[in-house]
């Protein structure tokens, strides 16, 4: 099939606008440029991740259901067809993530102020709960350890704590001033982007990985253990890669 392997993905805004767009940026062979093309999706609300085979992006995006409600829902995005197809209805997603190991996507829902994790497959059936946060909670980031054997999810709303659910136990660690994060691909651990020093930086454990004066956001690790965070200067955000 199609060799997906030398895509990227970024999020950025527009000009302001309240929308967020997905842009494929597809380098030439051994080279990297800076330049995104001009293939984009519109309104993805606060999620997206690749599917497993990398054929296309599982996205969450705010559409009216056949009932005239409003609420976040599931997509996919097939590289090939170029759109978005709708997977869910009315289902009210906040966060998605493909599982590592099996065929299905983890996905956060709010209903009546009552936050939650759950699981679907791929066509969007078959939703059933993983496991309730305690009510009023936000869902910041979620992520699974590369084997599929612990899934983590950082909540708020105030003192950031880290759930981590496995063989269907929860351990909560509170993560003062924790944002979002990222599982090392390699030794599993777990880095994320802090305010605790008052600015954004990039943190694992105890030690402090980046200093940037205006911040460091949204770590994301690639397969060979470098990070990828998007950082804040004088000229805006830029895509920053850490080796």
């Amino acid at each position: 099939g199609e060799d997906y392997s030398t895509l990227s993905l970024v999020v950025y805004d527009l000009d302001g606008a309240e929308e967020v767009a997905l842009a494929l940026d597809v380098p030439p062979s051994g080279q990297h440029t800076a330049s995104l093309s001009t293939a984009t999706v519109r309104g993805v609300e606060s999620s997206f991740d690749w599917s497993a085979d990398g054929s296309g992006i599982y996205l969450v995006q705010q559409k009216d259901t056949p009932e005239g409600d409003r609420f976040r829902d599931l997509f996919f995005w097939d590289l090939n067809a170029k759109k978005p197809r709708r997977l869910t209805s009315g289902i009210r997603v906040g966060h998605v993530r493909s599982h590592p190991t099996e065929a299905s996507l983890t996905i956060s829902r709010s209903v009546d102020s009552q936050p939650s994790i759950w699981q679907v497959d791929y066509s969007g059936e078959n939703l059933h709960k993983l496991f309730d946060l305690d009510p009023f909670q936000t869902v910041r980031d979620v992520e699974w350890s590369l084997n599929g054997d612990t899934l983590f999810v950082l909540a708020g709303p105030d003192s950031p704590e880290l759930i981590s659910w496995s063989d269907g136990s929860l351990t909560t660690t509170e993560k003062p001033g924790w944002t979002s994060f990222a599982v090392h691909p390699q030794n599993h651990a777990l880095i994320a982007a802090s305010t605790l020093s008052g600015i954004s930086n990039l943190v694992q454990d105890d030690a402090w990985l980046t200093d940037v004066n205006f911040g460091a956001f949204d770590p994301h690790i690639a397969p060979d253990g470098s990070i990828v965070a998007s950082v804040f200067g004088e000229d805006g955000f830029t895509i920053k890669h850490y080796q």
